[in-house]
């Protein structure tokens, strides 16, 4: 997993951050942090991402016999982009 780091040099060499660049640095921070996939207690409803909401199916989730085949080797939603944790 790469993690967002910051150097201590380049943290201090600005005294004060634009509002747009604490935001990015955030949504940096914020997209590379794994999130729990919403993963429905049934096996017959498809998983979906924390963030956008969108579903894996049928795009990345199969379905055999109406039963859904989790995508547990996704590391990131193919949509946005956020970081996924599957909960093994």
């Amino acid at each position: 997993m790469n993690e967002l780091k910051i150097d201590q040099k380049e943290q201090n060499s600005k005294p004060f951050m634009t509002d747009y660049e604490k935001g990015y640095r955030q949504a940096l921070v914020d997209i590379n942090t794994p999130k729990l996939a919403i993963i429905p207690d049934s096996d017959y409803e498809s998983s979906k991402c924390p963030t956008c909401g969108k579903d894996f199916y049928p795009d990345y989730e199969r379905c055999r016999d109406g039963r859904y085949i989790r995508p547990y080797g996704l590391d990131r939603c193919p949509f946005c982009g956020q970081a996924l944790d599957w909960g093994d």
